[in-house]
């Protein structure tokens, strides 16, 4: 036991120094010495999660869980790694195995994220809600339950939980993101902007904060602010049609250069030609610049991608009407 245990701190030494094969090996010597040894394994099949072994982080959890069934962080392990597998099912199994053992926020939260990706959203909103019954002050439930709203359109449900959220963590960079946002929905541009500016002050690297404060900015008509703000989001996002659908947006509808507009849709259509946003906006720039002909394949694609407004579009062209 107390060979275990020497064994287990110099492993725990060698993690958090950052050499995490010789912590690896260290856990798992530790965890042959004494097979008991609960805390052993459990960091070993965390370690493995963090270094992308979900496979072999499951099935030293399992081991824990058969020897150990009470052991909620266990089962919650064994749900993140399915999670990380795209494994919905089993990971919403196991998460409930956790809950079932022990009212845990962080464990809603996770299930929540689970049931979301299933496309079931009362039951993920309704996970929130028991991981605040649990913990009233964690923050994450508040964020995302201020996000669900804000896509609901309940913006004053979703401004009131974001804002909770932050004053839990004054620092909550993507709570701040997503209150600008609604501020911004809500017609109020001016407070919106100073609440951008400190999602970024504290995630400067966060690229909704940026796209967001470019959005206010052009609301605002302060277009160099938005052209620099937009220019970053295609720094922080150079692999994403969304950072160079927007800028060509941008350019196209403040009339600064439809050449570089043209360019930069054309660009997010090369990235991702199915994405219907692009399609939308590369069509619809294209028929107020004269171009009908050009624009009808992209515009049918948008409608055919669902995009609400592609089929508006088509008929205002054939009535000859062309901004939209």
């Amino acid at each position: 036991m107390e060979r275990a245990q020497r064994v287990f701190e110099a492993a725990v030494r060698a993690e958090e120094a950052g050499h995490s094969a010789e912590a690896l090996r260290l856990y798992e010597e530790a965890s042959v010495i004494d097979p008991g040894a609960a805390h052993a394994q459990l960091r070993w099949a965390t370690l493995l999660h963090f270094e992308g072994r979900w496979e072999d982080s499951i099935r030293i959890a399992r081991q824990l869980t058969k020897r150990r069934p009470r052991i909620y962080l266990a089962h919650r392990l064994i749900g993140s790694n399915y999670v990380e597998l795209s494994r919905w099912l089993m990971a919403e199994r196991f998460f409930k195995r956790s809950l079932a053992i022990k009212q845990d926020p962080i464990t809603w939260v996770l299930l929540s994220d689970v049931l979301g990706s299933a496309g079931r959203k009362e039951e993920s909103e309704a996970c929130l809600r028991e991981a605040l019954k649990v913990d009233p002050d964690y923050e994450e439930a508040h964020y995302n339950l201020g996000w669900m709203y804000k896509l609901k359109g309940k913006l004053t449900l979703a401004e009131e939980h974001l804002r909770k959220a932050i004053a839990i963590d004054r620092k909550y960079s993507r709570a701040y993101a997503e209150l600008g946002h609604v501020l911004l929905k809500k017609g109020r541009a001016k407070e919106a902007v100073k609440v951008l500016r400190t999602s970024v002050r504290y995630g400067p690297d966060y690229g909704w904060s940026r796209l967001y404060l470019a959005i206010a900015f052009w609301r605002l008509r302060k277009l160099k602010d938005a052209d620099e703000q937009y220019r970053k989001v295609m720094e922080l996002w150079p692999d994403s049609s969304l950072s160079y659908t927007c800028y060509g947006d941008f350019l196209a509808y403040v009339g600064k250069d439809n050449l570089a507009a043209e360019w930069y849709l054309r660009k997010a259509f090369e990235m991702d030609p199915r994405d219907r946003m692009t399609n939308y906006h590369l069509g619809n720039h294209l028929a107020y610049w004269g171009r009908e002909q050009e624009t009808k394949p992209f515009l049918r694609k948008a409608a055919r991608q669902g995009h609400s407004r592609a089929q508006e579009r088509l008929r205002d062209i054939e009535k000859g009407r062309n901004r939209g």
